[in-house]
């Protein structure tokens, strides 16, 4: 063991714990293929690794070329080798090449297959075509079912399987090895591509025998994060040569839940011997017989007890009584509760009671009876509760509270905790009861207030707990209530006091709850102090999850099964995206199971004393999608902010499904204002807190919330909103703790953005205006003002000296640039700006640096010819020899230098030869920008160049049949160059051809130039007609994107082609009067634009009154975006208001 790192060891520990419960994946690559043990002594066949195989095929291909030649031949393009020497040579003699790389015949598995195979692995996945694990399985005598394509997939046995991804030498014709057969995998192999995504999702999936540089280890990873969401993944694991590892490559592959676990052969050791220490720690000893065991004497009685009272009409009430007791002590599962449920009700129907013994009989059934199940029509608890009421000398008062005990925590258990609250406060105001039920109901009452964000009534609740101080459990609970109110000192005195008790009496739960909780809190101080006593609880937590690896704990067992829970959401997931079909119902009731599990699991973190932070993860934001699934709208709303689900929230309310959800729109609105109204007082308050991280998490979610529903709220709701904004920005702005970084406050700065946006009222200026001063000396707010709409405000906002100066000290020029765009600056300032930019001398060129460049725009005019020119050639040199996302923007901005541009051929040159270079980069995997994007700046710089001394339209020309698919990302650029007519015809086909394109963002693209096109055309030609009748004709595409930007273009050509008649008006309004019910923020908001532009147009007065109808229904749109088109539309029309 000392030779694993330990910082591996919590990896470890996981993968050995899914290996022990049989969820764990061995995925073999040709690395363990290359440890093979020759069968005969003196074999010369070698096996080969992926790059010598394809070195193989390329000295064949090109024979006599250099060494160098070959090896950039092949470099990234492993399966366009394999797919050229297939098409020159055939499959035959690419089979007999690949026999010579796998001469599996002459080799036998050695120790490190039988290791391997060993461990107790669910199933085996290869993409490895030789023998060697079905000749290890063999020899271990494990039963396995060997799947190389679908038709294999049907077998029925429990036995393992092993899954041949790119086929069997034994079968030439499934191998899988070049680029057009990877390309059609999914296609030629559906059940197996879908049964392999199902494995990454539901099970731990651990790599071995891969390089970090092997093109399958980067594609089958990179195809499986294509097709589930990181929150939907699994971690896997992947054994890796230490040489291959550093930070940065490790950092790489966590980010895509990757671990690397480093194999050390160095000093001579072999793969096998350095494996041996990993192997050595995930062997397990396998106690499944004696739980096996254990579960068929308990299958025996169930079903002896079964038979007993199906069978026999014979029976007592009190001998059921004892015969349920037995039964409840045993573990049953849904299936046992639900033909309890069934048998129970049958008897009760048949069997002839007095009142009484009707009751005692169903008391008696209850321990093994869903809470759920049903008696006249009311749940069993409240059926018991109802009869005790009434005939109170039937049982005792302590059963009836224990009842409603029971239905408090049903309540909690189907998520139900405002109804468990009622019912507890009912019966804690007209009952006595016990200190241990009056302080669990009240207990209970508080998870219901801190989920409805109450805090005035959690501090409420609290003092009327009075808890055995005795109790660790009771004292992890009240100091995680502590750290929810800001009270860290409090919180962490009760934390302490739990890890004392604890440790005395050995109770390693409860400890582990502690240090848990004291990690929390620790991990938001920064001092040297805190931060030693953290790495300590680490320290002392990582032993104690090793003490329960050895000594079994249920309830830590319990706390662990949310990655169960998001391993059957993953299959679930799957299936309803890929074989939903007629059977829908078979799997809707298990995404109830896991909805109904999660509360199980919630409620038993809350009782437990466990800390919320353990669900604080956007990676268990997934628990979102359940509610919205069963409709639990606010209560999916609440747990997200609760949880700090914030990126759930932004997915799920963003504009493109708002449509879906303008429905909660009310409901979410009020979810909202009231939360915030709930927390007011103690956000008032915070200054009196040590601890505010949790409410900091609280108001990101609220203020996301916020930002979400703007688009979808008319101007009186958006009035209630801007007051909460107002409010929250002031509380932020006095209290900066909560909102260290800003980022709160910068949403905030972005929905009063919204709001002048959609309002268009100067009052939200004169907000921002003071927002600014108030937030000065904080650089991190200024990102959010690029967000405000400054332009559509009557007057300058101006920033004070004080933050100017802020933005330069961080070298923020991009961020001033825009500033001085919209006019942010006054002329002082600009000055200012100018001066410690450029300097006082304009004759000194000095050193030049990026900020000179990124304003020269604003002040070139103010620098002589020579000094301009050595910022631009600088900066053009300097951009050729680097690859950063910041390429683009600089490219971009040199456009607008271009007039300044120095006439030097050379440096031209490198320009272009810069552009081609990142274009070639672009088409790469991580690439730094899309190729499109890069394509079109530098059409743009091609076009722009042609009015230079240095240009050449022929050049631009050249490059266009090169890049002509990018042609739509030009615009405007486009029609500038093409309008000419000896150009128009090409134009026009490649518009044609683009409006019927198979990919949806080239359509778009197409249709909206199209439509710059034909409002400068005063005639149309008869190709012309013909994509005039194209555009019309995609408003109706089933695509709603695509047909929002056919209204899009309409409008474009409406306002800007002169010549159009009213009859041309009536066949727009003819084709889509009957689309406004269309429920699509952009498609309505476009249709608006349409409509608004031809009611400036338009003289024919039967039209004019359609067109003014179709308005007028529009403007009662929910939609913020809809009216505001149309109100701006009508300010445009009449400037004066008449």
């Amino acid at each position: 063991m000392s030779e694993i790192p330990t910082a591996f060891q919590g990896h470890l520990d996981l993968l050995r714990s899914h290996l022990n419960d049989r969820k764990a994946v061995l995925f073999v690559g040709a690395g363990l293929s290359l440890n093979a043990t020759p069968k005969y002594a003196g074999t010369k066949a070698n096996f080969k690794s992926w790059t010598s195989f394809i070195l193989q095929l390329a000295n064949r291909l090109w024979a006599g070329q250099s060494e160098k030649e070959i090896m950039n031949k092949i470099s990234g393009n492993h399966l366009m080798i394999a797919q050229l020497y297939q098409e020159e040579y055939g499959s035959e003699s690419f089979y007999n090449e690949l026999l010579q790389a796998v001469p599996y015949r002459h080799y036998e598995p050695s120790q490190i297959h039988k290791d391997l195979l060993t461990l107790t692995w669910r199933d085996f996945v290869t993409t490895n075509q030789d023998l060697l694990l079905e000749d290890t399985l063999t020899a271990l005598h494990i039963p396995f079912d060997t799947v190389i394509d679908d038709l294999d997939i049907p077998i029925k046995t429990e036995h393992r399987k092993l899954y041949k991804m790119h086929g069997c030498m034994t079968r030439p014709s499934s191998i899988v090895f070049s680029e057009e057969q990877y390309r059609v995998y999914e296609n030629i192999h559906p059940l197996l591509y879908v049964k392999l995504k199902a494995i990454f999702a539901e099970y731990t999936v651990a790599f071995v025998g891969f390089s970090l540089t092997d093109p399958n280890f980067k594609a089958i990873h990179g195809w499986v994060g294509d097709v589930l969401s990181k929150e939907y993944q699994r971690k896997a694991y992947a054994f890796v040569l230490s040489h291959e590892i550093d930070r940065y490559t490790q950092r790489y592959w966590e980010k895509r839940n990757v671990i690397l676990l480093p194999v050390d052969t160095r000093d001579g050791r072999s793969f096998s011997e350095a494996m041996t220490p990993y192997i050595s720690f995930l062997r397990i000893k396998d106690e499944r017989d004696e739980k096996e065991n254990a579960r068929k004497i308990a299958r025996k009685k169930i079903e002896e007890f079964m038979d007993k009272y199906s069978m026999n009409q014979h029976w007592s009430v009190d001998g059921v009584q004892d015969d349920v007791l037995s039964i409840s002590t045993l573990e049953l599962d849904q299936n046992d509760i639900q033909k309890f449920g069934t048998l129970f009700l049958n008897m009760l129907s048949n069997a002839e009671f007095t009142e009484q013994d009707r009751y005692r009989f169903i008391r008696n059934w209850k321990p093994i009876l869903s809470p759920l199940i049903q008696i006249d029509g009311v749940r069993i608890l409240d059926f018991l509760i109802n009869v005790l009421e009434e005939h109170s000398d039937w049982d005792t008062v302590e059963k009836l509270l224990s009842y409603v005990r029971d239905k408090t925590e049903m309540h909690c258990l189907t998520g139900e905790y405002r109804e468990a609250s009622e019912t507890a406060e009912k019966y804690l105001v007209s009952h006595q009861m016990p200190v241990e039920l009056r302080n669990d109901l009240r207990y209970l009452q508080i998870l219901a207030a801190k989920f409805e964000f109450d805090l005035a009534r959690v501090q409420t609740l609290l003092g009327d707990i009075t808890p055995d101080s005795s109790d660790s459990g009771w004292l992890n609970r009240l100091g995680n209530i502590y750290m929810l109110l800001g009270n860290g000192t409090l919180a962490e005195e009760y934390f302490r006091r739990a890890q004392e008790i604890a440790t005395q009496r050995r109770d390693n739960w409860n400890l582990y709850v502690a240090y848990l909780s004291l990690s929390m809190l620790y991990s938001f101080r920064f001092s040297t102090f805190d931060q030693n006593r953290l790495e300590d609880i680490r320290s002392n937590l990582r032993k104690l999850v090793d003490n329960f690896k050895e000594k079994p704990d249920p309830r830590f067992e319990r706390l662990r099964s949310l990655d169960d829970l998001k391993g059957r959401l993953n299959k679930y997931e799957l299936w309803r995206r890929d074989v939903l079909h007629e059977a829908s119902f078979a799997y809707s009731s298990e995404s109830s199971n896991i909805y109904y599990d999660f509360y199980s699991l919630l409620y038993f973190t809350h009782t437990s004393g466990v800390p919320d932070a353990v669900l604080n993860s956007e990676e268990n934001s997934w628990l979102g999608e359940l509610f919205f699934e069963h409709g639990q709208v606010e209560r999916g709303v609440k747990f997200a902010i609760y949880f700090g689900y914030h990126k759930f929230l932004k997915r799920t309310l963003n504009i493109d499904r708002a449509p879906e959800f303008l429905g909660q729109r009310n409901l979410l609105l009020n979810v909202a204002l009231n939360s915030y109204r709930l927390l007011e007082p103690f956000l008032k308050d915070i200054g009196t807190k040590n601890y505010v991280t949790i409410a900091q998490g609280w108001l990101t979610g609220l203020v996301e919330l916020l930002h979400m529903l703007m688009p979808v709220v008319f101007d009186a709701e958006m009035k209630s909103i801007e007051d909460v904004v107002k409010d929250l920005f002031q509380v932020l702005t006095q209290n900066k703790r909560l909102d260290p970084f800003a980022s709160i406050r910068t949403v905030l700065i972005q929905v009063m953005g919204d709001a002048a946006f959609f309002r268009k009222d100067d009052t939200h200026a004169s907000t921002l205006s003071s927002w600014i001063e108030t937030s000065a000396n904080d650089f991190r707010l200024a990102r959010a003002l690029e967000s405000i709409p400054w332009e559509h405000f009557e007057f300058s906002v101006q920033l004070n000296d004080a933050f100017i100066n802020r933005i330069l000290q961080d070298s923020g020029y991009g961020l001033l640039s825009r500033m001085l765009d919209k006019g942010l600056l006054s002329e002082e300032q600009r000055e200012f700006v100018y001066e410690k930019v450029y300097g006082d001398d304009d004759s000194d060129i000095g050193a030049v640096f990026n900020g000179q460049f990124y304003l020269l725009r604003h002040f070139g005019q103010r620098l002589n010819e020579e000094r301009r020119a050595a910022i631009i050639a600088s900066e053009i040199m300097k951009n050729a020899n680097q690859y950063t996302s910041h390429d683009l923007w600089l490219l971009h901005e040199l456009l607008k230098l271009i007039a300044w541009v120095p006439n030097d051929p050379t440096l031209i040159e490198t320009l272009f030869r810069s552009c081609e270079r990142k274009i070639a980069r672009s088409q790469k995997e991580h690439s730094m920008y899309a190729q499109r994007d890069i394509v079109t700046v530098y059409l743009l710089l091609l076009k722009e160049l042609v009015k230079h001394p240095t240009g050449n339209m022929n050049q631009f020309f050249d490059v266009f049949e090169k890049y002509k698919e990018h042609l739509s990302s030009l615009f405007h650029d486009a029609i500038e160059v093409f309008r000419t007519p000896e150009k128009q015809e090409l134009m026009v086909d490649v518009l044609k051809k683009g409006i019927r394109s198979i990919e949806i963002r080239s359509r778009q693209s197409f249709l909206y130039l199209t439509g710059c096109w034909l409002g400068g055309s005063e005639t149309f030609s008869h190709a012309e007609q013909l994509l005039y009748e194209l555009v019309l004709a995609s408003v109706q595409d089933t695509n709603v994107d695509v047909a929002s930007e056919s209204l899009r273009s309409i409008a474009v050509f409406v306002e800007q082609n002169q010549t159009w008649t009213n009859a041309h008006l009536a066949s727009i309004v003819d084709r889509t009067v009957e689309l406004v019910d269309r429920n699509h923020i952009p498609f309505l908001a476009n249709l608006a634009l349409v409509y608004s532009t031809m009611s400036r147009r338009v003289n024919d007065t039967e039209l004019k009154s359609r067109i003014a109808n179709v308005l007028e229904y529009l403007s009662t749109s929910p939609y913020s975006n809809v009216r505001r088109v149309i109100t701006h539309a009508s300010e445009m029309q009449n400037p004066d208001g008449e």
